[in-house]
């Protein structure tokens, strides 16, 4: 059987992370600075893998994370992010030089890579 993985970036954060709780036979989903469901039981339903991403500046959803982070371990969800330091929302869009870094967007790609490898 074929394996799918979700990956979006900003508002298609947002949606790999709804797709992966909607759709159970999604073998990873790659969310990268999205809003994670925020009711437990839409979480619940993530049946898949997830490595997420984020800038230290998206304050937002970096205060959330640790409420996450619990949540998600309470239900036994292979979940894992990174933060990266010194970045914001949308680090990984270089068309945009105001926020693009190149270090945490090869980072964050390289580990994207090796994340899909190993559940695809």
């Amino acid at each position: 059987m074929e394996k799918i993985a979700v990956m979006g970036f900003c508002f298609g954060g947002t949606y790999s992370y709804s797709f992966a709780a909607g759709e159970p036979t999604l073998a990873a989903a790659l969310p990268f600075y999205g809003h994670a469901p925020e009711k437990e039981e839409e979480l619940a339903r993530i049946s898949c893998p997830i490595m997420a991403f984020y800038g230290e500046k998206d304050i937002a959803l970096v205060r959330a994370l640790p409420q996450l982070e619990a949540t998600m371990k309470k239900l036994n969800k292979n979940f894992q992010y990174k933060v990266y330091p010194n970045t914001g929302h949308a680090f990984m869009n270089d068309t945009n030089p105001t926020t693009y870094n190149k270090e945490a967007a090869q980072d964050a790609w390289e580990k994207a890579l090796q994340f899909l490898k190993k559940h695809l």
